[in-house]
């Protein structure tokens, strides 16, 4: 059984090393289980200056399927990154919920297990954080 007890700190900080040091393009996939599998299937394209995120959502508990397609500057992109990496020791567990998280880049894949995914997941699905900084 894989180990479900550490963060998500390392796979954000993987995708967020992949987007700040290349202009290539990787996966990433982020699978949900409870009862059922949530995966978000992400092929992320770095440019020079941005980031463009096309997503194939697939919920087998529901049967149900989406496509999305984000694109942001890579700054803003790598702002939001970094506000999860703030959080990412701190993420709420939901019982029952284990995420895997799958990266690969050309011919390398990591695969990384935790509890507290939920929040690089929305980045991934809806170019949104999970999270805000107090203010």
């Amino acid at each position: 059984m894989p180990d479900y007890s550490k963060s998500a700190f390392e796979p954000i900080t993987l995708i967020k090393k992949h987007i700040e040091n290349s202009e290539k393009e990787f996966d990433v996939e982020i699978k949900n289980s409870h009862g059922g599998n949530y995966v978000v299937n992400s092929k992320v394209n770095v440019r020079q200056d941005s980031v463009r995120i096309e997503n194939d959502i697939r919920n087998n508990f529901y049967g149900t399927k989406s496509d999305t397609i984000l694109t942001f500057l890579k700054t803003d992109f790598i702002k939001l990154l970094d506000t999860e990496l703030s959080y990412a020791n701190t993420q709420i567990k939901i019982a029952g919920n284990y995420q895997d998280i799958k990266i690969t880049v050309a011919d390398s894949t990591n695969v990384f297990y935790t509890r507290q995914g939920f929040g690089i997941m929305r980045v991934m699905e809806k170019g949104i954080s999970n999270t805000r900084k107090a203010e």
